[in-house]
C-alpha cells in the first residue's frame, strides 16, 4: 500500500503533539485554585476524562504516526538503492531504463532529439589481470566521477553492466552529442590520477527523432 508523503506525516505527528500540549494546559489550567491544591491535575473534575483519553489516544496516534515517518522513511531507501549501482552510485540498467521509457514518451508528445552514449572503457580484462579487480574496480569509480562531471543533470547516466556505461543525452544535436562524447574520451584520456594505470575509453552515438525506436 501507498505510505503518506514527508509532509502529510510530518504535519499530522505535529498536529498531534499540538493537540496534546493544548489539553495539557487546558487541564493544567482548570486545576489552578485553592479547591485543587491536593490534587492538582488529577482532580476528578468533569475535564479529567477528557484529559487522560486525549493523552492516550494521541500518544498512541503520535506512535503510529513515528511507526509510518521510519516506514516511509525505510521504503525511500530501498527504492534509492534499487535504483543505484552498488559500486558507483550511478544509476542502474533498470533505472536507466525507465528513464529511456519516460524521456521517449515525452519525445513522442513533444518532438526533439534523444541521444544515447554507449561509452565501454578499453581493454578492461587486461587492466583486471594486470593490476588485480580491486583496482579495476577503483577505476570504475574514478571514471563514474569524472565522467559524471561532465554530464549535466539534464543528461541520465548509468553503469550499463560491467565496465560498461551508458548516457542519455536529451533535446541535443548530433554534432552537439559528438563533441560531448569527444570532449568526454580526451577528459578520461588524460588519467590525470596517479594512484590508478591509465586507461582509456570508447564511445557510439546514437541519435533519434522517433518515438518508435527502442533503447536495442
Amino acid at each position: 500500500s501507498t505510505l503518506f508523503p514527508y509532509t502529510t506525516l510530518f504535519r499530522s505527528v505535529g498536529a498531534m503533539f499540538l493537540i496534546l500540549a493544548s489539553v495539557t494546559v487546558a487541564r493544567v489550567v482548570t486545576s489552578i485554585g485553592p479547591e485543587f491544591a491536593e490534587t492538582g491535575i488529577f482532580a476528578r473534575d468533569f475535564f479529567q476524562p477528557i484529559y487522560l483519553g486525549t493523552s492516550a489516544l494521541m500518544s498512541l496516534l503520535a506512535t503510529v504516526g513515528f511507526m509510518l515517518v521510519a516506514m516511509n522513511r525505510l521504503r525511500v531507501q530501498l527504492e534509492q538503492q534499487s535504483l543505484a549501482d552498488p559500486l558507483t552510485g550511478l544509476l542502474n540498467r533498470r533505472a536507466f531504463l525507465n528513464a529511456h521509457r519516460q524521456e521517449r514518451e515525452k519525445m513522442m508528445r513533444t518532438g526533439g532529439l534523444l541521444s544515447l552514449l554507449l561509452i565501454d572503457l578499453d581493454h578492461f580484462k587486461a587492466i583486471n589481470d594486470t593490476y588485480g579487480h580491486v583496482k579495476g574496480d577503483e577505476i570504475l569509480v574514478d571514471f563514474s566521477k569524472r565522467a559524471a562531471g561532465m554530464l549535466t543533470r539534464h543528461h541520465h547516466f548509468a553503469r550499463w553492466g560491467g565496465e560498461e556505461f551508458a548516457a542519455l543525452v536529451i533535446g541535443a544535436r548530433p554534432e552537439e552529442v559528438f563533441d560531448l562524447a569527444e570532449a568526454l574520451r580526451s577528459r578520461i584520456a588524460l588519467n590525470d590520477n596517479p594512484s590508478l594505470p591509465a586507461y582509456t575509453c570508447s564511445i557510439g552515438i546514437a541519435c533519434t527523432a522517433s518515438g518508435d525506436a527502442t533503447i536495442e
